[in-house]
């Protein structure tokens, strides 16, 4: 969880919901409460980050990716 709020704490049972059939669930700050310099920062560094990884992931910068046990071994013990 970020110390900003950004994320929503009710949003994190949905993505967890999600995850039936899938290795990760990657959330998204659709709301950013960042100033237009951090904003663009980050779109641009995604954009490039994609075009690099290819893996179509929207938004790097936000802390809600719950993830199954195979992808998280070390959630078991």
């Amino acid at each position: 969880m970020d110390g900003d709020l950004q994320n929503d704490p009710a949003d994190v049972p949905r993505l967890i919901s999600e995850l039936e059939g899938c290795d990760c669930v990657c959330g998204y700050r659709a709301r950013r409460m960042d100033s237009f310099s951090k904003r663009a920062a980050s779109r641009l560094a995604n954009r490039i980050r994609n075009w690099v990884t290819r893996d179509g992931i929207r938004d790097t910068g936000c802390s809600l990716k719950p993830s199954g046990a195979t992808v998280s071994p070390i959630c078991r013990r």
